[in-house]
């Protein structure tokens, strides 16, 4: 019986250690790819407020920043995604950034703000508290993610300016990880894949 049991245990760590190795290589790569998906040299980013934190999102996903709008809700969609938003014809998914990373549904306020984000096949909104300004960043002041936060694949890594630090944002890997429906397949349970 003492046999069993110790192969049994050995499976299980097995498993585990399997999905570990998973999961660091996925946290590589997917690195690997944000990192690609910004210019050499310096880059303008758009720096907003998301409750406490400072975002920064790369200026060449910018499409506009909109004042928040009745939504269409999606029945069964996570916490953060907002809902469907119409655009003079054009039907965007909008995802709440700050319940994103707090993984818990928030009440959109009335002075939330959308940036509308460049994406394939569609835009896509991202809810903000605040848009500050255009920045300048040298790729120089750009500090990788920390490797302890697995779980925050779509961080890019920070960048530090005279008001502290903010978090460059990955559009990509949000997307991915937060099962945006893209109307193509390419995200999680919402979009088609499961």
């Amino acid at each position: 019986m003492t046999d069993s049991h110790d192969r049994s245990d050995l499976r299980d760590e097995l498993r585990a250690l399997k999905q570990r190795l998973f999961e660091m290589e996925r946290v590589v790569r997917d690195r690997v790819t944000a990192d690609r998906e910004l210019p050499e040299g310096d880059f303008d980013v758009l720096a907003c407020r998301v409750e406490t934190d400072r975002v920064a999102i790369p200026l060449q996903e910018v499409r506009e920043v909109l004042p928040i709008a009745e939504m269409l809700p999606l029945p069964e969609a996570p916490a953060w995604m907002c809902g469907m938003m119409d655009l003079g014809g054009r039907t965007i998914p909008v995802l709440d950034v700050a319940a994103r990373f707090r993984r818990s549904r928030r009440e959109v306020e009335l002075t939330d703000l959308v940036v509308v984000c460049r994406s394939e096949p569609r835009d896509v909104g991202l809810v903000v508290q605040e848009v500050f300004d255009l920045q300048r960043v040298p790729r120089a002041r750009l500090s990788p993610p920390v490797d302890e936060v697995p779980h925050a694949t779509y961080i890019r890594g920070t960048v530090r300016d005279q008001d502290g630090q903010m978090l460059l944002l990955s559009l990509a890997q949000l997307i991915e990880a937060s099962d945006v429906p893209m109307g193509d397949g390419s995200s999680g349970p919402l979009g088609g894949r499961s």
